[in-house]
């Protein structure tokens, strides 16, 4: 029952995070249009999300043989925050907003890359075997979902502020996940003097014995 409860929330929340990345790319998308009036900038901005899953998949594969997918989910929408509240931060000051946001969108695909696997890998970890399909279905439905909800989010959030209505709707689909899986580790991890320890602060051996396990495994 408990596994299954933290399954809910983290299906919950990342659906949420996800609904921002869909609208946040599709507003873009139309945005982007408007700027250059040309097709082939809508086309770089989608191939700039999409290509790290590409460029990536043998490093996701590795990372996810050393790092449990909770610690994966928390690094990667932790990073999708600072990046995308940088970027709202950034286009106050500088004029030229497409770079960044081109850049954004390529370095916001390299997080999402690892986010999906990882979800899956979550789901697969806490499921009971009986419910093991009906998880995944319901993992899909939200993603159907989001890419059904998605793009009307986004072309109503452009009409309300521009570019950065999009923005802060994006920033603020991610808090929740965060706020669960912190707690999770609070909960399950185990603490030297009262700080809890995650993966990536063990002994420096260990460090290193995982680095050449990334490196050659």
């Amino acid at each position: 029952m408990r596994n299954s409860t933290f399954l809910t929330k983290v299906w919950f929340t990342q659906t949420l995070s996800f609904c921002g990345s869909v609208t946040l790319t599709f507003g873009t998308g139309i945005w982007i249009y408007e700027q250059i009036h040309q097709a082939l900038g809508v086309a770089l901005g989608t191939t700039l999300l999409y290509l790290p899953a590409v460029l990536l998949s043998k490093t996701v594969s590795r990372y996810e043989k050393i790092y449990p997918p909770e610690e994966i989910l928390l690094v990667t929408n932790v990073g999708s925050l600072v990046l995308w509240v940088t970027l709202c931060m950034a286009i106050q000051v500088l004029k030229d907003e497409l770079p960044l946001i081109y850049a954004a969108l390529f370095i916001g695909g390299g997080f999402r890359a690892f986010q999906v696997p990882a979800m899956s890998l979550l789901i697969r970890k806490y499921s009971p075997l009986k419910l093991l399909q009906h998880n995944i279905g319901l993992f899909s439905l939200g993603n159907a979902g989001v890419n059904i909800v998605g793009p009307g989010m986004g072309i109503l959030l452009l009409q309300v502020n521009g570019v950065r209505a999009l923005l802060l709707f994006n920033i603020v689909s991610y808090p929740l996940i965060i706020i669960i899986l912190c707690n999770f580790f609070r909960n399950n991890c185990p603490k030297i003097n009262g700080i809890t320890q995650l993966t990536w602060k063990k002994p420096q051996s260990t460090i290193q014995k995982n680095i050449r396990k990334f490196l050659y495994c």
